[in-house]
């Protein structure tokens, strides 16, 4: 019962964020569920590169909305 209570809340939270965009929370996790990052080491060199797969504009307004700081270093 609590995670039902939890999934619920977290959903209830998404819909007021997203209140002003005019997208449902189920439409929002469907669109954010193609997202995905891609990350690439190098071990002999030590480096690292990670890098979010080019957003469409409407994931883009989804982050915006939920919160500005998901899209910085974007």
């Amino acid at each position: 019962i609590f995670i039902c209570y939890l999934s619920y809340l977290l959903l209830s939270l998404l819909k007021f964020k997203l209140k002003k965009t005019g997208i449902s929370p189920t439409e929002a996790l469907k669109e954010l569920a193609t997202m995905y990052k891609v990350y690439l080491r190098d071990q002999s060199k030590g480096l690292t590169l990670s890098s979010i797969v080019t957003l469409t504009k409407r994931q883009e307004r989804i982050l915006k909305a939920v919160s500005p700081q998901l899209l910085k270093g974007l």
